[in-house]
């Protein structure tokens, strides 16, 4: 307001012009009186204390803001995305393949680490042990057979733990079990005896062959023994659990219940013990097959257990088996070792 009112008297000074008339007595007066307040020192000039006083009350009341400087941004820092292996070589598993003296499978991971099943199963093959422990050397807690329905509770690599039927709980080969149902076996008829031709009176009659020396006890161990290694794979030469072959399994019948030492070849043990037909054979006779050439020689044997039933080591199944005697097969001879 005050620079206005100067400019302005500047103005009528210069147009009007100076001097001391009484006109302009009273602009000089007020042009006096204002240069002497304009040119006054200023109590809060710069330097002075009331000054530095003022700009911190001004401050502290926000009267003069101080400009904050501004901080750089931080670098941004990325972090780069890890590029897949390009070998691409999978991780080994923690838990190696491990196999017994004939190649079957051992369950090479703990059995706590079992995947969590609750699914029927089925055994697809004649026979199934169910173990105590998912290897071979375990102990065998129960048989089952083809058709039978087990609850499995569990998988590992190789290996199912399950419950049968009856209760038990143990674990058999993974492989020697289906989630697709399995029907039982029909069972197959008794086969009836051949009837022996009466001979005619003026010949010469044919002495009986005569029961067999075994007892109950005995046929039945022969019974059992043998569905034991149903299942037990087909190995040529094989006498043993770890596998057999045809010949090799009657042989380690007759050691392992009696001490006999039988012939080794299925044609030599065509030769063994004493001959009887067809319609008086009974439990623990070996049946001699000619099934290759039809030339009258065995080349296969099987262990007669009752019931028109036999078990044998065949190799075209790959394992010892339970089968049917039919009137069709080609037997060349019935061998009783015990008489």
């Amino acid at each position: 307001m005050a620079v206005v009112l100067v400019l302005s008297t500047l103005v009528i000074y210069l147009t009007v012009g100076t001097g001391s008339g009484p006109l302009l007595q009273p602009v000089n007066s007020a042009l006096t009186n204002l240069a002497a307040n304009i040119h006054q020192p200023d109590p809060l000039e710069y330097g002075s204390a009331d000054y530095a006083e003022f700009l911190t009350i001004s401050r502290s009341r926000s009267l003069i803001s101080t400009p904050t400087p501004i901080s750089p941004a931080p670098d941004q820092t990325f972090t780069e995305l890890q590029e897949p292996d390009p070998t691409g070589v999978p991780e080994p598993t923690p838990y190696p393949k491990v196999f017994d003296a004939s190649g079957v499978p051992q369950e090479g991971m703990p059995v706590e680490a079992f995947t969590v099943d609750n699914t029927a199963f089925y055994v697809k093959v004649n026979q199934a042990n169910v173990r105590q422990a998912p290897n071979t050397s375990s102990e065998i807690l129960a048989r089952c057979t083809m058709g039978d329905k087990l609850t499995r509770l569990g998988f590992g690599l190789d290996w199912s733990s399950v419950k049968t039927a009856d209760g038990e709980t143990g674990y058999v080969l993974s492989n020697l079990i289906t989630s697709a149902f399995v029907a039982k076996p029909t069972p197959t008829p008794t086969l009836a005896p051949t009837p022996t031709p009466r001979p005619k009176p003026t010949a010469t009659p044919v002495p009986a062959s005569g029961s067999s020396s075994l007892t109950a006890d005995q046929k039945q161990a022969i019974i059992d023994l043998a569905k034991s290694c149903i299942g037990v794979r087909y190995v040529y030469g094989g006498m043993s659990m770890k596998g057999f072959d045809c010949s090799g399994f009657t042989s380690y019948v007759y050691k392992t219940l009696f001490g006999i030492t039988l012939p080794r070849s299925a044609r030599d043990q065509a030769h063994a013990g004493k001959a009887v037909s067809k319609a008086d054979i009974q439990v623990g006779d070996i049946i001699c097959f000619d099934w290759d050439n039809g030339d009258g020689v065995c080349d296969h044997v099987g262990l007669y257990i009752g019931g028109g039933q036999y078990i044998h080591a065949a190799h075209s199944r790959g394992c010892v088996l339970e089968s049917t005697l039919k009137s069709t097969n080609p037997v060349v001879s019935i061998r009783r070792i015990i008489n």
